[in-house]
């Protein structure tokens, strides 16, 4: 996860996490924030918000998505 305080949201943010082979499970960042969107994407699809949902949301649903493909996929182990 990367974070920094300057942006008009407050934070410069991009939290990833994908597979060897380039496939995205989740991804959130605001690297199109200065057009007033901010991306998640889920599964290799994209979908944009217009509003800040705040940090403390994007990395809770962040750790959720990643916690569900981990389950589902059998994958020993569980980064916090």
């Amino acid at each position: 996860m990367y974070t920094e305080p300057d942006s008009a949201c407050g934070h410069d943010y991009a939290l990833h996490f994908g597979t060897t082979d380039g496939y995205t499970v989740v991804r959130h960042d605001n690297s199109h924030e200065d057009r007033g969107v901010y991306d998640e994407h889920l599964c290799n699809r994209r979908y944009t918000r217009t509003d800040f949902i705040g940090m403390n949301e994007i990395v809770d649903r962040f750790y959720e998505a990643k916690n569900l493909y981990v389950r589902w996929k059998g994958i020993a182990g569980k980064a916090p």
